[in-house]
């Protein structure tokens, strides 16, 4: 059997569809799919999986990888590869001049990315509360955060409004006048406001979906 063929019979037996499969790991339910199709219809040979993919699907399907590999057929390939997982905090600060204070810690979450992170301890995720930054972000997604004290003009951050006393995301433009703050919503309007604190760039997004 091809690795789509234990896939789909343990989802068949489970009853359960390719993106509840996907929830149990970092792969996609696309990904999933890919895989259940077992021919690339470039190559005509069976899609590959990473070692790193396979131990993911080993534990979805509650079995060991040596278990998995044995169900295999000997035509199956694999990638030797290792994807970074980094476990970041969630974070609903409350303390905005010692950001990874305890206080501010309400949860972690495992990250997987092809990037190294060449400081992973300044990383972070906050979900926004707000939908100035739809589509990009909303309500129940999650923004990682790289921490840092400023950005480069026409990045994304989240920063602190001191005279509103709130904290959101919004690209920052600075121009000779000062700095403009923007939402990517087209029904939240600019705001030209020096008096801020960057607490960090926003890297990328993350829907809530991914995390469930």
């Amino acid at each position: 059997m091809f690795i789509g063929e234990v896939i789909k019979d343990y989802r068949t037996k489970y009853k359960i569809s390719q993106r509840t499969f996907a929830s149990r790991t970092n792969l996609s339910p696309s990904y999933i799919n890919t895989l259940e199709k077992i021919y690339n219809p470039k190559t005509k040979k069976p899609y590959s999986i990473t070692t790193d993919a396979a131990n993911e699907l080993a534990k979805a399907m509650n079995m060991s990888i040596e278990e998995l590999l044995s169900l295999l057929d000997e035509q199956q390939e694999f990638e030797v590869n290792s994807v970074p997982n980094y476990k970041i905090p969630i974070l609903n600060i409350i303390d905005i001049n010692n950001i990874f204070s305890t206080d501010n810690i309400i949860d972690y979450i495992n990250i997987r990315t092809q990037r190294k992170w060449n400081d992973p301890n300044n990383y972070f995720a906050f979900e926004p509360t707000e939908d100035n930054m739809l589509p990009l972000l909303g309500k129940g997604d999650l923004a990682i955060v790289h921490y840092q004290e400023d950005v480069e003009s026409g990045q994304t951050a989240l920063v602190f409004i001191d005279d509103r006393n709130i904290i959101t995301i919004k690209k920052i433009i600075k121009t000779e006048n000062g700095i403009e703050l923007h939402s990517m919503n087209p029904y939240f309007p600019i705001e030209k406001n020096n008096n801020i604190k960057i607490l960090g760039r926003v890297i990328k997004s993350q829907s809530e979906n991914a995390f469930n």
